[in-house]
């Protein structure tokens, strides 16, 4: 009976054995394709997390190039304005010392309708014509007077009639082309 008992015993233990080999074997199979399942979304995310952060760079890159290209032009629109500013000045500087000066000033007069009130000169034009446009003014039948003033323009001159002022200065002419230029300079650049 003994014998009976330890072959049935034997079986128990044999059948357990197989049973928990393939619970055994189930289990690894199971938590090899559990691995191999996680392995695959990691990896997934990993794609993602990876192309999303190349995105990023991409488009981060992108707006520091353009901002450096913003830069760049600024700059080079600000030189280019200064250089325009730098030449208008000086070409017009030299107007005074041309030998229509005289006569551009007395063009201005006739256009101001104008026939009375003072004449403002700068300390240089006062020295060099302003006797001579109050006697070219008396023989053309204006009444102007040299005003005391010497404003500090570069040349042509104001005329002053009590409260009123007609500018009639280089200063102005200088500030009028300078807007014009810039106008067709952004035009040329495409800036509104």
């Amino acid at each position: 009976m003994n014998e009976k008992i330890e072959r049935i015993t034997g079986k128990i233990l044999e059948d357990a054995r197989a049973k928990a080999r393939k619970i055994k074997e189930e289990y690894q199979d199971k938590a090899k394709e559990l691995k191999e399942e996680y392995d695959q979304r990691i990896n997934e995310q990993k794609e993602k997390e990876r192309k999303r952060l190349e995105s990023e760079a991409r488009a981060l890159k992108s707006r520091i190039v353009s901002e450096e290209e913003v830069k760049i032009r600024l700059e080079y629109l600000k030189r280019r304005y200064e250089l325009i500013d730098e030449i208008i000045i000086k070409t017009v500087a030299k107007i005074p010392k041309t030998k229509n000066y005289f006569n551009f000033l007395t063009e201005i007069i006739e256009n101001s309708n104008w026939k009375e009130g003072e004449i403002l000169l700068s300390a240089e034009d006062r020295k060099r014509f302003g006797k001579k446009l109050i006697d070219w003014g008396k023989k053309n039948g204006y009444a102007f007077e040299l005003g005391d003033q010497n404003p500090e323009i570069i040349g042509g001159l104001l005329l002053k009639r009590g409260k009123e002022l007609m500018n009639g200065t280089l200063d102005t002419i200088i500030d009028e082309l300078k807007e014009e230029i810039l106008v067709r300079v952004r035009e040329e650049i495409g800036i509104e």
